[in-house]
Parts: C-alpha cells; sequence; structure tokens
C-alpha cells in the first residue's frame, strides 16, 4: 500500500508539472504570435530603415521564466542594458548585463535575484524596415538569496535572437527577443537552470554609420 500511495503521488506530481509546462507553452506561444503581429503593424508604419551606427546601446524589460528544484517553475521579472559595437553591418560585439527578481517563491518566503554579465558575437540582417539578429554569450551570473543555497556565482550563457524596427533614423524598437539562458547557481540539486527569456527594449544608435 505504501509503495503505490508513492507511486500515486509521483504520478500526480509527474502530471501536476506536465499541465504546468503544457500551460507555459501555451501562454509562449501566445505571447509570440502577439509581439510578430505588433512587429508586423509597427513594420507597415515605419518609414524608416535601419542603418548601422557604430554603436548601439539598449535598456528593456525582461520575463524570465526559470526552475526550482522541487517544482517546475516560477517567473522572474527585471531589466536589462547592452552595448554593442558595430564592426560590420552584419557582424557586432556585445556586453549585456541583467538583472531579475522573484518575491516568495512558490509561497516559501525565499526571495532571489539573479544578475548575468554577458559577452559575445551577435550577427544581424540590417539594410531593411526590420532587422532579425541571432547572437551566442559567455559570462558569469550570480544569484542572492535568503536562502543559502541560492547565493554565489557561476558561469552562464544565452543563446537567442530578436527582431528591431526602426522607429527614428537612429532609434529603434526591439520588438521581441528571446534567448535560452543557462545558469549553474547552487539549489540543492543539480545546480542547473535552464531558462527561457523574454525582453523588450529601446536601441539608439551613435557614431559614424558603417
Amino acid at each position: 500500500m505504501r509503495f503505490s500511495a508513492m507511486r500515486f503521488s509521483a504520478m500526480r506530481s509527474n502530471m501536476t508539472s506536465g499541465a504546468i509546462r503544457s500551460g507555459f507553452i501555451r501562454s509562449f506561444s501566445l505571447s509570440l504570435l502577439a509581439s510578430i503581429l505588433l512587429a508586423s503593424a509597427a513594420l507597415a508604419q515605419s518609414p524608416y530603415s535601419q542603418g548601422t551606427s557604430t554603436y548601439e546601446a539598449a535598456v528593456g524589460f525582461d520575463y524570465l521564466h526559470t526552475t526550482r528544484v522541487d517544482t517546475c517553475c516560477f517567473g522572474m521579472k527585471g531589466f536589462n542594458g547592452t552595448f554593442a559595437y558595430n564592426a560590420t553591418s552584419n557582424l557586432s560585439a556585445v556586453a549585456d548585463l541583467r538583472s531579475f527578481s522573484a518575491s516568495n517563491i512558490a509561497s516559501t518566503g525565499q526571495n532571489l535575484r539573479l544578475t548575468t554579465f554577458l559577452a559575445g558575437p551577435r550577427v544581424a540582417l540590417r539594410g531593411g524596415r526590420f532587422s532579425p539578429f541571432a547572437q551566442a554569450l559567455v559570462g558569469l551570473g550570480h544569484g542572492t538569496s535568503n536562502f543559502p543555497l541560492s547565493n554565489g556565482s557561476a558561469w552562464a550563457a544565452s543563446f537567442g535572437g530578436g527582431v528591431d524596427v526602426p522607429i527614428k533614423s537612429i532609434i529603434s524598437w526591439r520588438v521581441i527577443e528571446v534567448g535560452d539562458l543557462l545558469t549553474h547557481i547552487k539549489n540543492g540539486g543539480n545546480n542547473q537552470q535552464s531558462s527561457i527569456q523574454l525582453s523588450t527594449g529601446i536601441v539608439f544608435g551613435f557614431g559614424a554609420a558603417r
């Protein structure tokens, strides 16, 4: 009987986790669809094409969907700042700083802040009414929490891309940026986190055109 109860409890936990994951996938798909529709509307109205300034600075807002050891997942909100040196019209070197936070996670009283500083190459297609890009960034992640296991620093990496739409000659709207953020902060389990990162923001170009 004890074995059957344990097995039923495990099955129920897996079903709950699966339902949560399915709900997130649906929410993520709807968010992505809404972003594509917004980008399409912006493209139809923007009279500008995106040139290439020597430098770019961007600020924006983030949502991070990440995981816990004992539950499926939770969300963190934050902000980002990036700086890019455009070596050519298509290739850039990027420095990326982000900070995410969450309070009372899963009603446990745990508060968590995650800060990442990453750098790496970005490839973009410019010159049209919009500019898609892809990037691979590596660096450091640092977690701080009122729970000791979530404190510390470790390597981190992010792989993803996004779409910029020019709204002025030197200002663009980063309609959406999506990334897979990998971190290795201590969590009392496997010390690995794979998170989905969504963000939007404004990009400012300055310096001589490439």
